[in-house]
């Protein structure tokens, strides 16, 4: 068993409860995700660093990959935790100004990371605008051939 079974077995024997089993995947999945989770992560931490590059070449160093990459990390998991938020708004926003600020003037730092999130909102409905698109082609298509 685990550590987590262990520990929650604890706390559901001391609080009188019925105990459980969760059953988690086998290490082997474990550590493929979590280098597949670490690639994305390094991906999109060097997206965010090119992304502040092309907006103020002057400010950022090849020094910063690593800033960027543990900033843009930190700030989606803030994000993701802050529940009481929608989507995390603000709060990764305000993870992204408080590392960038040590790199960037504080000005640059929350346009960059406000324009960041416009950037990937952007993205987002156009993903959806393409996809809909597609199924909206495949489908006409089907029933093309079905008549």
């Amino acid at each position: 068993t685990s550590l987590f079974q262990k520990v929650a077995h604890f706390f559901l024997k001391l609080m009188k409860k019925e105990d459980i089993f969760i059953d988690f995947l086998p290490l082997k999945y474990s550590i493929v995700s979590f280098f597949i989770y670490s690639c994305a992560a390094v991906f999109s931490g060097l997206a965010f660093y090119f992304f502040i590059v092309s907006l103020f070449p002057d400010y950022m160093s090849v020094q910063n990959i690593y800033l960027s990459i543990g900033a843009i990390s930190l700030a989606s998991v803030s994000g993701a935790l802050a529940f009481v938020v929608p989507a995390g708004l603000g709060v990764r926003e305000g993870v992204l100004v408080w590392f960038l600020q040590s790199v960037l003037p504080l000005e640059v730092a929350l346009f960059v990371s406000v324009a960041y999130r416009v950037f990937f909102m952007l993205l987002e409905v156009a993903f959806f605008a393409v996809i809909y698109a597609l199924d909206t082609a495949f489908s006409s298509e089907s029933k093309i051939y079905q008549s």
